[in-house]
């Protein structure tokens, strides 16, 4: 992946996973976030990042418990299917979504190809949508809680370059 290393990661900050957690929804419930269906700064930001990294799909999608919410999403219908669960429904289920690694170790996560790692590979995203590659930053709060993600996704491999990460983070 150009001199990327691809892993995961867990944060170690004297909190536990649960207390953790229940900062970052206190955070989510009290911004907002998830009254409204579409939030259009969060419109410009996919768009702008899709046409940035000329990326098939984009995403911007808040986590709450058990759900990734896509609060602004491109290409979903034109890459993956008129109509697709995804395109129609606009979430997915948290264990579900690449983001949920994002969110909980509030670090960029870049899989080349998601299809060819293990952690990944039998995912709902790679099995079901075909998606093959996927770029996603944290979108961080003032408190310091992560809220969700902006990721970039592919149907086909993709190199992102630590360049791209970088800005990306």
């Amino acid at each position: 992946m150009n001199g990327l290393e691809t892993r995961l990661f867990c944060r170690l900050d004297g909190l536990s996973a649960a207390a953790r957690e229940q900062q970052r929804l206190f955070t989510v419930a009290d911004l907002g976030l998830l009254e409204t269906d579409s939030i259009p700064v969060f419109q410009e930001a996919a768009q702008t990042a899709a046409q940035f990294l000329e990326a098939s799909i984009c995403w911007l999608g808040i986590l709450d418990r058990d759900t990734l919410w896509l609060k602004s999403a491109q290409g979903l219908s034109s890459h993956l299917g008129l109509m697709n669960p995804l395109a129609k429904k606009r979430r997915m289920v948290r264990e579900d979504s690449f983001d949920t690694h994002v969110v909980d170790s509030q670090q960029v996560l870049a899989l080349e190809d998601a299809a060819l790692h293990p952690a990944f590979a039998q995912s709902v995203l790679v099995q079901q949508f075909g998606i093959r590659a996927y770029l996603g930053a944290p979108l961080m709060a003032s408190s310091g809680q992560c809220l969700g993600t902006l990721a970039v996704l592919e149907t086909e491999p993709r190199a992102f370059t630590r360049g791209m990460c970088s800005l990306w983070s």
